[in-house]
């Protein structure tokens, strides 16, 4: 399991492939957002002390709560990044295929403070 802490600007973060992708368009309505290449999600932003981030195979994280994603990434590049709105690099990681299921779990609907991504 990779983990890193986040300090975005904005309480919103990105999984995609590393060579980036199409983000869904903003909807104030959705917890989670996604495109065939683009997954966002909310997390805490800095000035709130920020995020921490979990990625690893979802057999790896046993959580007293459901998914709130489950769903697929086009990963044709193999490796997938975390990053922000600003295009920072918070945490990358390595896949098998090119199209990855994604289960991500988040411990707030708003300020998300712990973001656990597993990927299969």
């Amino acid at each position: 399991m990779l983990s890193a802490h986040a300090l975005p600007n904005n309480g919103i973060l990105f999984l995609s492939d590393i060579k980036g992708g199409e983000p869904p368009i903003a909807d104030n309505y959705a917890t989670i957002q996604s495109t065939p290449s683009v997954i966002s999600f909310p997390c805490s932003p800095a000035v709130d002390g920020g995020t921490t981030i979990f990625m690893g195979v979802s057999d790896e994280f046993i959580l007293p709560y459901s998914p709130v994603f489950e769903g697929f990434l086009e990963t044709p590049s193999r490796r997938v990044a975390v990053t922000t709105p600003e295009l920072e690099t918070c945490l990358t990681a390595s896949v098998r295929t090119s199209r990855t299921r994604v289960r991500i779990w988040i411990n707030s609907e708003t300020w998300s403070d712990k973001v656990w991504i597993g990927l299969d």
